[in-house]
């Protein structure tokens, strides 16, 4: 037998050579070289064919748990969207309110504003320009903001109907 570089004696991997081909390093075909080992060793058969079923049930294990992930990454995907998809239309209602709030709160104070004109009381002016003022200051924005806030932390109750 030679080896790969040509020697006689180490003998690992037989040629075509060493059947009294010509040429240098022409190998046997691998099921020449498995049926030959296999013959000299038949529980390296077994112990491969051992291997690549322990491979193929691992293979089976990680694909089912992957699915598994899948699975629940889809589930919790969907949670989250229709927890965004509420919390989307109670911050839309939560402003229209506000805003339909402020703005009969701004007409009340310049309906005021015209009967004190009409009336000519001068010393009711000040203090409804002042609540004008402060009225449209007053942003349904930042309540906005304080009902997010609210809404992340879990001290959110939405409360449908009634009265405070």
């Amino acid at each position: 037998m030679t080896s790969a570089k040509g020697g006689k004696g180490t003998g690992t991997v037989p040629t075509k050579s060493d059947k009294g081909g010509k040429g240098g390093p022409d190998l046997l075909s691998a099921g020449q070289l498995m049926q030959s080992v296999i013959q000299k060793n038949p529980a390296l058969l077994i112990d491969a064919i051992k291997d690549v079923a322990d491979a193929v049930q691992e293979w089976q294990v990680v694909k089912e748990q992957e699915a598994t992930k899948r699975e629940d990454i889809r589930a919790r995907r969907d949670v989250a969207l229709e927890k965004l998809r509420q919390q989307g239309q109670i911050m839309e209602q939560f402003l229209a309110r506000s805003f339909d709030k402020q703005d009969r709160a701004t007409q009340g104070l310049l309906d005021l504003l015209d009967k004190a004109l009409e009336r000519e009381a001068p010393d009711v002016l000040a203090p409804l320009l002042g609540a004008l003022v402060s009225t449209v200051k007053a942003s349904p924005l930042g309540d906005l903001m304080t009902l997010d806030k609210r809404m992340e932390d879990g001290e959110f109750t939405l409360k449908l109907g009634g009265k405070k």
